[in-house]
This record gives C-alpha cells, structure tokens and sequence, in this order.
C-alpha cells in the first residue's frame, strides 16, 4: 500500500511492553516497520508528531490510527483479525485470560533485576507453581488444546508470548504441565 497506509510499530529497542503486539501483527499477517526509538531526540521528534495519544510508547500506526496501551492495541488486533472468540462468553474468558497473564508476565518482566540468577529462577518457578495449573485446567476444561473456544485466540498468543519470558530463565518449566507444553509448540 501507500506510505501513509503502512503499519508502524514505535518502541524503544528491546521486546518490553511492545512484544505482545508484534505477536499480534504476525498472527494477523500484517506486515509492519518496527520502529526503534533509540534516542531522546528520536523520542522527542515522536512527541512533536502529536500521535503519542498519552505521552506513552508503544505507539501502533495502523488504519489510519494511532493506538496507545499495549493490552488495547492488542485487543484491537483480535478484534480486527477474529481472535477474540466467537461469543461474548468467549471473548469474557480471552478477557479474564488475558487479565491473570498480564499478572503472570509481570514476574518474568522483572526476572533481570533479581541479585542473582537463582533468585530470579526461585522467583519464576513460584509464580509458575501458581498460575500454571491454572492455565493447564483451563486448556483442559476447553477441550480443544486452545485456551477458548474451537480456534487460536488472543488468549492464546498472550500466555505463550508471557511463557517466553519464563522458559529464557527456566527452560524445564512445562514438564508438568503437558498440554500448555503443546499449545507453547503451536503458537510458537
């Protein structure tokens, strides 16, 4: 398409808030530019655009857009693809999901600041010890190796997307939790 057309991606470089996202864009085959804002010029020439919504990166250019808040950029995008379910009740659970992962993730974003890598370690796999049952009952109460309904949802991508940041740290953390193994396999 047109330049003005083209989906823009604005963040500083690194995964951080705007890994999500990208994930989003790959698994809605959007071709986009992944914009890195590596300097305070870079980020003050973003500012004087106007674009930045609340001051605050990522900034998502798409449809004519500007989109600002990674968790709606995100739901924006299953909307727009058809990963949110094919229900309201669908859609409430790929929302109550997406809720638990993004406290789920919180941990991993920390992981690095630990003093050491047995800390950072201890603190993942406690976390995981307690959401991960939680995430495996749920893909066996759907049935269909999914987290909701028959398909792959938004839900989906933002537990294995937060896995990730787990799995760098604690490689073996899916032994016990077989079918979250495989859905990590799928996505991935």
């Amino acid at each position: 398409g047109s330049k003005t057309n083209m989906t823009r991606l604005h963040y500083f470089k690194g995964r951080g808030r705007a890994e999500t996202t990208r994930w989003m864009l790959a698994v809605s085959q959007i071709n986009f530019e992944n914009v890195a804002i590596e300097s305070p010029a870079a980020l003050a020439a973003l500012r004087a655009t106007g674009k930045l919504p609340f001051d605050q990166m990522p900034l998502l250019e798409i449809d004519g857009l500007n989109l600002s808040q990674s968790s709606a950029m995100t739901r924006y995008l299953a909307r727009r693809g058809g990963f949110y379910g094919k229900t309201d009740a669908d859609a409430l659970w790929c929302d109550m999901i997406a809720g638990a992962v993004a406290d789920f993730a919180e941990t991993s974003l920390q992981a690095a600041f630990h003093p050491t890598a047995e800390a950072a370690v201890q603190s993942l796999r406690g976390r995981f010890e307690k959401f991960g049952p939680k995430f495996e009952a749920r893909l066996a109460e759907n049935g269909t190796g999914f987290c909701v309904g028959p398909c792959l949802t938004f839900a989906d991508v933002v537990l294995v997307e937060a896995l990730t940041g787990y799995l760098e740290w604690v490689p073996d953390l899916l032994v016990g939790t077989p079918m979250l193994a495989v859905l990590y396999g799928q996505v991935l």
